[in-house]
């Protein structure tokens, strides 16, 4: 009889005795488990305990790569867990997937086994097969205390995954990690960094409108003029997006809003084709010039009827912008809506008693 068949049957009094007797405390099954796997599998912390006092190899590998360490923690045996790990296996020993058992924890959410190994010194930094550190696994899975386990026991708070996403680019876009992003923000190193799409720290923040990370951000200089790979910069995207109170945020702060972003557009310009009324009263509060002009000579009122923007139109013409200047062609916006055809924005234009000579 196999020692990993007393294990399966629960023949714990047999496994001395077949051991004696010469059986292997290792053989593998068709499935390349050995007896320690089968004891974690079968959740038999007995049949572990006799296996470990027997001598078994507790660090070898199944098909799948996993060591039985590995197995306590993808099948939630803790008490296993923390005898595998008394009996001193590997835990830096990776499977098939590029997962240590650090990675596996995070992964499986169990921070009193996070907190253990980084007390045991385990590679708190390496890389899975996807790219990704304990850390970015953790803060994907939304499993916040074992976050700022890692983050406490030191891990690198500026590595990149294969994405190019630091932590905190990655903390930025999930929902909830509001407290990781407040303390990763005082201790990155490199807090304008682009991921691998262009982003930067705050673009993300902006992107995913979070309003207490980006004033966090700039707090601890993130750059608010600083363009992402499609040529806006943080006040650009901001505007685009109609996040109104993060839009009066930025207007606090030092940037240059005549800054133009890839298309030539100035943030007024931007307003207008985002078509939100707020935005563009709150920008006017703030003194962003209304009728400046953008690189082909437009102003935003221009902007606004040749897209048929009436909303833009109406809140604009209250902000005092000049229903009569023309363009680099000597157009006026009411020439301009009725090129394009835009009945909407004509009919709203002549409210306003353009001059018709013009």
């Amino acid at each position: 009889m196999e020692i990993y068949l007393s294990v399966i049957y629960g023949q714990l009094n047999c496994m001395p005795i077949l051991h004696k007797l010469g059986a292997d405390a290792d053989r593998k099954n068709n499935d390349g488990n050995t007896p320690i796997h089968l004891a974690v599998i079968h959740d038999s912390v007995c049949a572990l305990n006799i296996l470990i006092k027997m001598k078994a190899d507790i660090d070898l590998e199944n098909k799948t790569g996993n060591t039985a360490l590995h197995e306590t923690i993808i099948r939630h045996r803790w008490k296993s867990c923390h005898s595998l790990i008394n009996a001193r296996a590997n835990i830096d020993r990776r499977n098939n997937d590029g997962d240590a058992t650090i990675d596996l924890a995070s992964i499986h959410d169990s921070a009193s086994i996070i907190y253990r190994l980084t007390e045991m010194k385990a590679n708190i930094d390496a890389i899975n097969n996807k790219g990704n550190t304990a850390l970015h696994e953790a803060i994907i899975r939304h499993h916040w205390e074992v976050c700022l386990i890692l983050i406490r026991s030191g891990a690198n708070v500026d590595k990149a995954n294969v994405k190019g996403n630091r932590p905190l680019h990655l903390a930025l876009t999930q929902d909830g990690a509001e407290e990781i992003v407040s303390v990763l923000i005082p201790i990155v190193h490199r807090i304008n960094a682009l991921n691998d799409n262009d982003n930067r720290t705050l673009h993300l923040a902006v992107m995913f409108n979070r309003l207490d990370g980006l004033r966090k951000l700039v707090q601890y200089g993130a750059n608010v003029n600083f363009f992402n790979n499609s040529g806006n910069n943080a006040l650009h995207l901001v505007v685009m997006l109609g996040h109104e109170a993060a839009v009066k945020t930025f207007c606090c702060f030092p940037n240059n809003v005549d800054y133009m972003n890839k298309e030539g557009n100035r943030v007024i310009h931007v307003a207008a084709l985002s078509a939100n009324p707020q935005t563009i009263f709150i920008l006017s509060d703030f003194y962003v010039a209304i009728n400046s002009r953008n690189s082909n000579w437009v102003t935003d009122l221009h902007l606004a009827a040749h897209h048929n923007k009436t909303s833009a139109i109406d809140a604009l013409i209250k902000c005092n912008a000049n229903i009569n200047f023309m363009n680099r062609e000597e157009h006026t916006p009411l020439f301009t809506a009725m090129k394009y055809y835009n009945k909407e924005a004509f009919n709203l234009l002549l409210k306003f008693k353009p001059n018709l000579d013009t």
